[in-house]
C-alpha cells in the first residue's frame, strides 16, 4: 500500500518570513532612530558653533573700530574688553549672552596684513592694530552646549567655542594705488612744527568744526590748531609743497591735487607708491615757496581731511629743494587766506580713512589719525 507523505503547510513559512521581517524591521527602527539622534545633537552643536563664530566676529570687529575711534592703542586696549561685552550680551548663543574673560577671552595686539598669522604679536603696545576675541561655551565658562539623544550615551554636554580676529592698518608708513585718488595734500609741514604745536601743545584752539552740520566757525572744540602758514621751511620761503606725479608740479596740477588728491597717474609716476625706505625716510623735490592762487582750493576743501606728510629737513632752495619726510599725519582744513592781511593757512588733526595703505612694522615711527577699514583677518 502507497504511504501517503503530507507537506508542511505554506502558511507556517509565510508566518516565519513575517517574523524574521519584523525583527529586522525593529533592528533597523533603532538603527534610523539613533541616526536622527545623532543627526538632531550634530545640528544642534552645528547651530553652537555657527553663532558663537557669529558673535566673536561682531564683538572683534566692533572692538577694533576703537583704535580709529581714540586714536591711542592705550584707550582703544582699555575699551576693547567692554565693547565686546556689549556685543556677545547682543548676539546670544543659543538664547543666552555669552560672558567673556578679559585678558583671557579678549587679547589686543599687532596683526600683520600679508602675512598668515594665527595669533597676534604683543611686542610693541604702540604698533597694536587688532583685536582677538573668544567666544565660549564650555564647562568653566558658560556652560557646555546640552545634547539631548547623546545622554543615553552617557554624553551630555558638547564644548564648544570660536576665534576671530579683526584689524585695520593704523602704523602707516605709505600709501598705494587702489585706482581712485589718494587723499593727500601735496603740502608738507616740519616735524618740529607739528610736534611743537601739537603733542607739545604749543598750538591754538581758535576754530571750531562742527561734525553735525560740517561747518567751520572761530571758537573752541578742544582740538589745537597748526599754522601750516607762514612757518619757516629751513629754506628760503615759508611753505612747503612737494612734486608727486612729476618732477615739477605746475601751478594747475597743484591745485587738481589739492581738492581731488593724487590720480592713479601720479602714483604710477612713483611705481604705484609712495612709502619711506627701510631708514624711514622718503625723498621728494618741491618748492619751499607758495603760490597764493591755491586759495581758492584750499577754501573749497575746508572740513575736510586729507593725509599730510611731514619732513625732518631740507636741503637746496626754490625749485631744487628736495623734502626729506619720515611720517604721515591726518589734517582736517579749517581756514585759508593768502591775500591781504591775516595771512594764513590753519589745520587741525583729523583722520582719515583710506585702503590703499602701506602698514609699518612694530619699531616704524608712528602715523597719527590715518586707519584703513577694520576686517576680519581670522
Amino acid at each position: 500500500m502507497r504511504r501517503l507523505r503530507f507537506n508542511k503547510p505554506l502558511s507556517v513559512r509565510g508566518n516565519a518570513r513575517r517574523g524574521a521581517v519584523a525583527v529586522l524591521a525593529a533592528i533597523m527602527m533603532m538603527v534610523v532612530l539613533a541616526m536622527v539622534a545623532f543627526a538632531v545633537d550634530l545640528g544642534y552643536i552645528a547651530m553652537a558653533k555657527t553663532e558663537t563664530q557669529r558673535t566673536a566676529d561682531a564683538a572683534a570687529h566692533a572692538a577694533v573700530i576703537e583704535f580709529a575711534r581714540s586714536g591711542d592703542a592705550e584707550e582703544a586696549s582699555r575699551s576693547a574688553y567692554s565693547v565686546t561685552k556689549e556685543f556677545s550680551s547682543a548676539n546670544p548663543v543659543l538664547g543666552h549672552a555669552a560672558a567673556v574673560a578679559a585678558n583671557t577671552d579678549v587679547r589686543v595686539g599687532r596683526y600683520e596684513f600679508g602675512s598668515d598669522q594665527d595669533d597676534l604679536y604683543y611686542d610693541n603696545p604702540d604698533s597694536y592694530n587688532a583685536v582677538k576675541v573668544r567666544i565660549r561655551r564650555t564647562h568653566e565658562q558658560n556652560g557646555a552646549v546640552p545634547l539631548f539623544f547623546a545622554r543615553v550615551m552617557g554624553h551630555k554636554e558638547q564644548a564648544v567655542e570660536s576665534e576671530a580676529i579683526a584689524a585695520l592698518i593704523r602704523n602707516v608708513t605709505g600709501v598705494k594705488s587702489t585706482g581712485e585718488n589718494v587723499p593727500m595734500l601735496p603740502l608738507v609741514l616740519s616735524e618740529k612744527e607739528w610736534n611743537k604745536q601739537i603733542k607739545q601743545g604749543g598750538g591754538k584752539d581758535e576754530w571750531a568744526y562742527d561734525p553735525a552740520t560740517g561747518q567751520i566757525s572761530k571758537g573752541s572744540d578742544n582740538i589745537k590748531e597748526v599754522v601750516l602758514f607762514p612757518n619757516k621751511t629751513g629754506s628760503s620761503g615759508n611753505l612747503g609743497t612737494v612734486n608727486i606725479g612729476t618732477s615739477n608740479n605746475g601751478t594747475s596740477h597743484l591745485r587738481d591735487q589739492i581738492q581731488n588728491g593724487l590720480s592713479p597717474a601720479d602714483m604710477g609716476y612713483h611705481g604705484g607708491q609712495l612709502a619711506l625706505d627701510g631708514d624711514g625716510e622718503l625723498e621728494l623735490s618741491g618748492d619751499p615757496g607758495l603760490s597764493s592762487s591755491i586759495q581758492s582750493d584750499l577754501q573749497a576743501i575746508a572740513g575736510q581731511t586729507r593725509i599730510m606728510p611731514l619732513y625732518r629737513s631740507v636741503t637746496g632752495t626754490g625749485s631744487n629743494a628736495t623734502f626729506k619726510i619720515v611720517n604721515f599725519v591726518a589734517v582736517r582744513i579749517m581756514s585759508a587766506n593768502l591775500n591781504g592781511g591775516g595771512k594764513g593757512i590753519i589745520v587741525q588733526p583729523g583722520k582719515v580713512k583710506f585702503n590703499g595703505l602701506i602698514q609699518g612694522g612694530s619699531s616704524s615711527t608712528k602715523s597719527e589719525g590715518i586707519f584703513s577699514s577694520p576686517r576680519i583677518v581670522d
